[in-house]
């Protein structure tokens, strides 16, 4: 026969039953809370992590803008620093051919013999020329549009309304040489915009001012080429 349950033992059925449920819904509630506690700490994580992920992304582009600032300053600089160097090649070598035949031949001849041995005298794979224009704007040598020569160029603006010419007069009048940037045209384009960085040196026996000049969209090339490279 099956022994009846006593009070007794209804209590220990009753605090059992209590006891699992109690433990079963703390168990719920603090797997929750634990659960909830480390989700939070896991987005806190990511935001972290995203947030230094950014910084760092914004610190490499800085870095990135620097880098083209600081290639740009420094093509720019050697650019003036060729031309320079490239217009004083030129003088001396028009000095050269003046001193030699100075005396041997008239003027006209040694101005021609200076301007064409000038003409052929190329740089930078061709892109760089010489030009010369007398003190009162007519122009003498212009290699990149020889049809210009022997023109007064003193009154003629470029693509920006500016006197380009009278401008590197002025200059030249002012401190005998020196830098000059300003918008012209290109050997084998079209366009008459292209930035330039020039430089004039007064050339005395002649009343003269030699020139060259380099564009600055092939600077931009050579900073796009040295920091694929």
């Amino acid at each position: 026969m099956r022994r009846k349950l006593s009070l007794f033992d209804y209590f220990h059925i009753v605090a059992f039953i209590m006891f699992t449920t109690f433990t079963a819904l703390f168990l719920f509630f603090t797997l929750g809370d634990i659960k909830l506690k480390f989700e939070k700490e896991a987005q806190l994580i990511e935001e972290k992590q995203l947030e230094v992920k950014k910084n760092m992304l914004e610190k490499e582009v800085q870095r990135f803008v620097d880098f083209i600032d600081y290639k740009k300053e420094r093509i720019y600089t050697q650019t003036q620093a060729l031309v320079k160097t490239r217009v004083d090649e030129a003088y001396n070598v028009a000095r050269h051919i003046y001193d030699f035949n100075k005396g041997k031949l008239p003027d006209e001849a040694i101005q021609k013999e200076i301007i064409e041995t000038l003409r052929i005298m190329r740089f930078e794979q061709g892109k760089g020329y010489y030009f010369i224009t007398s003190m009162n704007g007519v122009e003498m040598l212009f290699s990149d549009k020889p049809e210009m020569e022997g023109k007064n160029m003193f009154r003629i603006k470029n693509s920006e309304g500016r006197y380009v010419v009278k401008g590197m007069i002025d200059l030249v009048h002012a401190s005998s040489e020196g830098f000059y940037e300003y918008a012209w045209s290109k050997p084998n384009e079209r366009e008459e915009n292209f930035r330039k960085i020039a430089y004039v040196k007064l050339f005395e026996p002649f009343g003269w001012f030699i020139g060259t000049g380099l564009y600055l969209d092939d600077m931009e090339a050579k900073i796009k080429e040295e920091i694929i490279n």
